[in-house]
């Protein structure tokens, strides 16, 4: 299988490009912290009878977006130096026939080690040389103010590439940051439009798809429980009124499916999966 997968988006030529993925051979280490092992097993194995997703992989899911105007990645993986299977987005990005060289936007949704540790080679030296970085004041705020190794690496030893916004703004033509805090203070979503076409970037609003079934499970690194809660419900709504093509970071690769009202709760339609 490709570990890069190109689409069309209007105008824009799109590619989700895989950072790597980690078995959950255990679905139990799905690990949701207010339902149990029981539970959890229950709504994999409900998932996985509806839609063949075994959804027993972990992914993370590098959104690469050729707008015409600008070439765009949205976060940028788990990093060279990742303890596991992640960090393979540089080695791939000449799949899609742009280096690094190339992008003039980085997107990063919030600060996790796993959507940042490819922004900077370290000492300084930006991983996108011709890049201008983005990410949300909020964001930057919570990470850099008692910053661990990934944030001083990451963000502040490039923090004159970064440009901090508000979490309700139009980024570049085409790229609107919708807030979606509770998974981090300043996390955001985003909403991709061309041509009519939608898509919506979820980035850490969910992790797994049982969480449609159940929105209001989450996890020990959720921020804020309660507004994480929230949040996806928000977004889960629009997703499925809208029938917004919608991508999670963490889904099964590509990544890429819709959200599916399922009377108060919603289900997930991976793409090429109808039911």
């Amino acid at each position: 299988m490709s570990d890069v997968h190109e689409f069309q988006l209007g105008s824009f030529r799109c590619w989700v490009v895989s950072d790597g993925q980690r078995s959950l051979d255990d679905p139990k280490r799905v690990g949701f912290v207010n339902a149990t092992d029981e539970e959890t097993l229950a709504a994999v194995a409900a998932y996985t009878a509806e839609t063949g997703d075994p959804a027993n992989v972990a992914s993370i899911n590098i959104i690469v977006i050729d707008t015409g105007a600008n070439r765009i990645v949205i976060d940028t993986g788990d990093g060279a130096g990742s303890a596991g299977p992640f960090g393979q987005f540089i080695p791939r990005l000449p799949e899609t026939g742009l280096n690094a060289n190339d992008i003039d936007t980085v997107i990063i949704t919030h600060g996790h080690g796993d959507h940042i540790n490819a922004c900077a080679h370290g000492n300084g030296v930006p991983m996108f040389p011709n890049a201008q970085y983005v990410i949300s004041q909020l964001d930057w705020d919570y990470w850099t103010s008692d910053p661990g190794e990934s944030a001083r690496m990451h963000l502040l030893s490039i923090a004159d590439r970064f440009d901090r916004i508000e979490t309700d703004v139009e980024i570049i033509p085409g790229i609107r940051a919708i807030p979606a805090p509770g998974h981090t203070p300043g996390q955001v979503a985003l909403l991709i439009e061309s041509d009519g076409q939608r898509l919506l970037h979820v980035a850490d609003a969910w992790h797994h798809p049982v969480e449609l079934s159940h929105p209001e499970w989450y996890f020990s690194f959720d921020w804020n429980p309660e507004q994480t809660v929230e949040t996806r419900r928000t977004l889960l709504e629009m997703a499925a009124r809208q029938q917004l093509l919608t991508l999670p970071y963490h889904a099964t690769f590509p990544g890429l499916g819709h959200v599916i009202a399922a009377g108060d709760a919603w289900r997930w339609e991976p793409l090429g999966h109808n039911h």
